[in-house]
């Protein structure tokens, strides 16, 4: 809370000192700070159905999913009912990873080139690998190791400790 109001991750402070929050909205924001990277498509079509993609896998799959499969308590704060809870985050979960496998399909990202929402998914799928939440398919295990290897984002994440 000392960084942001909100008390969640991630928080991005900008060089003037404002504040960024919101996955969707710094992984645009640092998408367009770096067009050279072309993370984000640069025509309407392209450009929402990476956004839609990339806000699918944060508020449902991971809010709704991961967060009710590994913190029951915040969706009902009876323990009789945690099992339930749990159980629906995980079929929650895995449904979004099954969408991203067949979206994959062989493939090495999400859409034609890597965009903000691979790094959405692969947030995802590393928590399943870490965490052995969900089963990742064929297609989203290839990307994950493809990700993974990057030593920067290895980097980023194990400094953070990320899991």
């Amino acid at each position: 809370t000392q960084i942001n109001p909100k008390g969640k991750v991630p928080a991005l402070i900008r060089d003037d000192g404002s504040l960024l929050t919101e996955f969707p909205v710094i992984a645009l924001y640092l998408a367009r700070m770096n067009p050279e990277r072309e993370l984000i498509p640069t025509d309407i079509e392209g450009e929402i159905r990476v956004l839609e993609m990339t806000e699918y896998l944060v508020s449902t799959v991971h809010m709704q999913g991961y967060t009710r499969a590994r913190r029951p308590e915040k969706f009902a704060p009876s323990e009789a009912d945690h099992a339930a809870v749990k159980a629906q985050g995980l079929k929650i979960f895995q449904a979004g990873l099954d969408r991203a496998e067949r979206q994959i399909n062989g493939k090495d990202w999400l859409f034609e080139k890597m965009t903000i929402a691979d790094f959405a998914l692969f947030y995802l799928e590393h928590w399943c690998v870490v965490n052995g939440i969900g089963k990742l398919g064929q297609s989203c295990q290839a990307h994950h190791d493809r990700l993974w290897a990057n030593v920067e984002i290895r980097r980023a994440i194990e400094s953070e400790l990320i899991t």
